[in-house]
């Protein structure tokens, strides 16, 4: 409890047990007017009247504080010391008025305190519920019911505080920072009540303009741009971390910005825009333009939409959103990179916080876990600060002058040079300082000539090319090519470890590659797939992992050895346009993993290819000579060929390629008509089972490729073995020559077995077919 060091001797008893008290050493200031003497009554009701303008009326009320439920005795101190309950503490946090408390007005039952609390020229109240119950409070001031609440006490006390102070003028009341009226439309010279709570005349900031209707002009603009933030006071302000942070905050609009690292683990960018309004609803502008209400994602087009109370839309470079807030107007603009927060029209005196109204960093930062751990980089030696100082410093030259008496260029210059001097010159951030400075000319009426032409800058594009980016990644630019990137701390362990991480379990094996890595060395991860083509990666969209999988039942063409009872699958990951050609000047992926697996309980039965990876033979007619290949390989690019010594399992996919040499491809094309098996080399008592026939698959597991298109094709099927007298497997290809002739096709129609048939104008060159055989076996 409050303690006591002096009790008024001198109480002046009013009519029925009203009591005035004596103000002079600790006046207050209620709704406007600054009291030296106030009257208390408890009423037969047990009702306690605290009023300031008179004894209290228990009908009238007037400028008083009303407890019900009270009890007599009430006592009155003034304190100077000890001035704050540690229990009940909520007075000390009205000490945002400017001034320290200095002493405290006291009216105390077994009940209740209701303290009012002297901050120089302005005042709080307090209401301290003592004892276990609900007080219900009704604070009437200027006139008007100001507050209205209970405060319930259960257990230990609870308190509640209002700031009490203003200014009065002709009988309303307005409060700290609130305009009274405008004196003067050409001047903007404005009557507010000051931060003191005594009316006083303001005009706009010092280098503002007036509008000449009482509003001050549109030219404070906030740039955040890379890690830097430039004030509407044109003061710089670095951001060194990954937190949150309040760039702007006015009457409960509140506009936040995230920041977080990019290509280098030690710098940091603006990451995304948020706006909250006092109703609670947020708007999030994210750094690959996607744009949220309260977590709902909304689509933004380039005409404008109606969203609380202001419009957003996206125009070509980014997105802008303008709000109407305390008389004036804010708008919001974001393009990934840059954020604009420009003001307009706000009634002078307006407060504006944040670090762009001045605020320090410090005290705008709010914490997120981890944003402040250090995670250092080494310097990068082939940045040369001199050259790209002297790049910044083009903002001084024409064609920018044409904005310099507009928006001046010294804090864009020194944002650039801050930046580039240390960061690799990747993501068109020697251009992006170049782009906000026109972006402010332009916001302020200033249209530059072309410079993009002879800072070699490409035109500003669309967020990300309308790609969306997990938290792992962000939107970058390398070369021409816009793409997801990773971000560098989550890469680093990944770019410092030696292979991608492989597991192997369940006689499954998974390979899992960094989609943003992949991305960062040119290729799109989609394109990628194991030996067989139809096994692709497996892509999670919220961590960015894409995970290749292969089990022993369905093996995506892994080459499998045995060794003592293990089995060990090797495959790979392999890009799409993988060559299949001797030279190739286009990079491709080639990733090889492998796993063991103990078999050492089951039954696998192997097959080898007899005359390994190709049969060779002369194929010489009455007018043609050419040589016939066929070839066996693991995958579907013919890049694994297989050999005598290379194991294969029952239903396991291979491909085989017939291929020729001295044919002209321009005149005849090669047929691969008819493929069959036989569980013996010749003879007729051979089990036959047929792979091709017309040209066209004659089983399920068969696929064939480039038939009658060329002088080479080839076609897949799934290794198999005779059920009875099971031993080698020979095959058996034969193999046409088709003229090319204008209008005729040598493709055969495979659809519907009707369908199996070529045209019968058709007529091969060669009387008799080749045939090319190779044998598998145990």
């Amino acid at each position: 409890m409050l303690r006591l060091l002096l009790i008024l001797s001198a109480l002046v008893l009013i009519a029925r047990g009203q009591v005035m008290v004596d103000l002079t050493s600790c006046p207050i200031n209620y709704f406007g007017t600054t009291y030296t003497s106030a009257y208390y009554l408890i009423t037969n009701a047990n009702i306690l009247l605290i009023c300031f303008d008179g004894p209290p009326d228990p009908l009238a009320k007037g400028e008083c504080v009303e407890v019900i439920s009270i009890l007599p005795p009430l006592t009155f101190s003034i304190e100077t010391t000890d001035l704050v309950n540690p229990a009940a503490p909520c007075l000390n946090g009205l000490g945002t008025m400017g001034n320290s408390l200095s002493c405290v007005a006291s009216f105390a039952s077994d009940e209740v305190t209701v303290n009012f609390g002297n901050f120089g020229t302005r005042s709080g109240l307090q209401i301290i519920a003592n004892l276990d119950g609900a007080y219900l409070i009704t604070v009437c001031g200027a006139g008007v019911q100001q507050e209205r609440m209970s405060v319930v006490a259960g257990g230990s006390i609870q308190d509640a505080c209002f700031d009490i102070s203003g200014c009065l003028d002709g009988g309303v009341f307005f409060r700290p920072g609130e305009i009274i009226a405008i004196q003067d439309l050409d001047t903007c010279i404005s009557e507010l009540c000051g931060p003191e709570a005594i009316t006083v005349s303001q005009g706009c900031e010092a280098g503002i303009a007036c509008l000449g209707n009482g509003m001050c002009a549109n030219d404070r603009k906030c740039v955040i741009t890379g890690p830097t933030i430039i004030t509407f006071d044109k003061d710089l302000e670095t951001v060194m971390d990954r937190c949150v942070y309040t760039l702007l905050s006015i009457n409960g609009f509140v506009v936040t910005a995230g920041f977080l690292e990019r290509t280098r683990t030690d710098v940091s960018f603006i990451d995304y825009v948020s706006i909250e309004f006092p109703a609670g609803t947020i708007h999030v502008f994210s750094q690959d333009g996607e744009v949220t209400v309260n977590g709902i994602p909304v689509t933004i087009t380039t005409t404008p939409t109606t969203l609380g109370s202001g419009t957003i839309y996206m125009d070509g470079t980014g997105i802008t959103g303008s709000w109407t807030v305390n008389g004036g107007t804010i708008d919001v603009y974001f393009d990934g990179d840059t954020a604009h927060i420009t003001y307009s029209g706000l009634a002078a005196g307006s407060s504006l916080n944040g670090v762009c109204g001045g605020q320090t960093l410090a005290v705008s930062r709010t914490l997120t876990p981890g944003c402040q751990d250090s995670f250092p980089d080494p310097i990068d030696l082939n940045v040369d600060c001199n050259e790209l100082t002297a790049r910044c410093a083009l903002l001084n030259d024409p064609p920018f002058t044409a904005c310099h008496g507009v928006v001046e260029p010294k804090s864009f210059i020194e944002a650039c040079t801050t930046l580039l001097c240390k960061y690799p010159d990747v993501d068109n951030f020697n251009c992006q300082f170049f782009e906000a400075y026109d972006k402010a000319c332009s916001d302020s009426g200033v249209t530059l000539p072309d410079w993009r032409t002879n800072l070699e800058c490409p035109d500003p594009q669309p967020f990300c090319n309308g790609r969306r980016c997990n938290d792992n990644e962000y939107c970058g630019v390398r070369g021409d090519i816009t793409s997801c990137y990773c971000r560098a701390i989550f890469a680093a362990p990944f770019r410092d470890s030696p292979a991608f991480p492989v597991t192997c379990e369940e006689n499954t094996a998974c390979l899992t590659v960094i989609g943003c890595l992949v991305e960062e060395a040119g290729f799109d991860y989609t394109n990628l797939h194991l030996n067989n083509e139809s096994c692709v990666g497996d892509a999670d969209e919220e961590t960015g992992m894409v995970k290749f999988t292969f089990n022993t039942t369905n093996t995506c063409g892994a080459i499998v050895t045995s060794s003592g009872g293990f089995l060990n699958y090797t495959n790979r990951v392999l890009s799409a346009q993988n060559p299949a050609t001797v030279i190739t000047r286009e990079e491709f992926v080639s990733i090889v993993f492998s796993c063991v697996f103990d078999h050492s309980d089951a039954v696998v039965t192997f097959f080898n290819i007899d005359e390994g990876s190709s049969v060779v033979q002369i194929v010489q007619g009455e007018e043609w000579e050419y040589t016939l290949s066929l070839m066996t390989f693991l995958d579907a690019a013919l890049t694994i060929p297989l050999d005598a010594s290379t194991e294969v399992q029952l239903d396991q996919k291979v491909w085989v390629q017939l291929s020729t040499e001295g044919l002209e491809d321009s005149n005849v094309a090669v047929v691969t008509e008819h493929c069959w098996a036989t569980n013996q080399a010749a003879g007729s008592e051979a089990m036959m089972y047929n792979l091709i026939t017309g040209g066209c698959p004659a089983e399920g597991s068969v696929t064939t490729n480039g038939n009658g298109e060329g002088t080479s094709n080839s076609f897949c099927f799934n290794i198999f073995q005779f059920t009875e007298n099971a031993g080698d497997v020979s095959l058996h290809c034969e193999i046409r020559l088709c003229p090319i002739m204008d209008g005729e096709s040598c493709v055969p129609e495979c659809g519907t077995p009707a369908r199996r048939r070529r045209s019968t104008n058709v007529k091969y060159l060669d009387i008799k077919p080749a045939i090319v055989s190779m044998v598998w076996g145990k």
